[in-house]
C-alpha cells in the first residue's frame, strides 16, 4: 500500500478485506453493520460485545436426536483449545474471555503486553492510539500531532498572558513610585511653607 490509514478508534489499518492480514485490519465499520458477526469474526482482543448464538435446544419428542445432540454438546464442552494458538488446554491453566473462548497463559501474557503497548501509544489528550513514530514529545509527555499543536497554542497563550501581567505590574509600580515622589514633594513644600509663616 502507498499510504496507510490508521483507524482512530482501534489503531489498526483501514483496508479492504484481503489487502492486509486480518489481524492488522480495522473492523470497526463491520461491527456497526449489525448482528451478522460470529465469534470467528471478532478480533483477538475485541473491544465490543458480540452476541454468541445459543446452541439449538433438543426436542423432547425425539429421544435419539436429543441424546445425540447432548453427546455432541458435551464433547464440544470438554474440548478446550486456545482460541489464539490452538493448543490443547485440557488439564492446564487457562483463561476465559467474555465470549467464552479459552486462552493459554502465554497468549494471555502476549495479549497483556499488547494492551500495555497500546496504552503507551495512546495520546493522553484525545485517547486515540497512534503508531509510535507519529507521537511527539511535548515537554515530558508524548502526544499526537493535533494535540501537540493545541498544547503549543495553550503554552503561547500562557506566555503572552505572563508577559502582559509582568508589563502591567511594572507599569503599576512605576506609577506608584511617581505618585510617592509627587506626594513627598508636596509634603516638603507644605512643611517649608509652614515654617516660613
Amino acid at each position: 500500500m502507498d499510504t496507510e490509514v490508521t483507524c482512530p478508534d482501534c489503531g489498526k489499518l483501514i483496508a479492504p478485506a484481503g489487502a492486509v492480514d486480518n489481524a492488522l485490519r480495522c473492523r470497526c465499520g463491520e461491527a456497526a453493520k449489525g448482528p451478522t458477526l460470529t465469534p470467528d469474526d471478532v478480533p483477538l482482543r475485541p473491544s465490543i460485545s458480540v452476541q454468541v448464538p445459543e446452541a439449538p435446544a433438543a426436542n423432547a419428542s425425539d429421544d435419539s436426536d436429543a441424546s445425540g445432540s447432548s453427546e455432541a454438546l458435551t464433547a464440544t464442552k470438554k474440548e478446550k483449545k486456545c482460541y489464539v494458538c490452538g493448543a490443547d488446554l485440557a488439564g492446564r491453566t487457562r483463561l476465559k474471555d467474555h465470549l467464552g473462548r479459552y486462552w493459554c497463559k502465554e497468549c494471555a501474557a502476549a495479549d497483556e503486553r499488547a494492551k500495555k503497548r497500546e496504552e503507551e501509544l495512546r495520546c493522553p489528550d484525545c485517547s486515540r492510539v497512534f503508531p509510535a513514530h507519529k507521537l511527539i514529545y511535548f515537554q515530558v509527555t508524548k502526544v499526537c500531532p493535533s494535540c501537540f499543536k493545541e498544547r503549543e497554542k495553550e503554552l503561547e497563550k500562557k506566555i503572552k498572558k505572563a508577559a502582559a501581567e509582568k508589563i502591567h505590574d511594572k507599569a503599576e509600580w512605576q506609577s506608584i513610585k511617581w505618585l510617592a515622589i509627587v506626594a513627598g514633594v508636596l509634603i516638603l513644600l507644605g512643611v517649608i511653607g509652614y515654617l516660613m509663616h
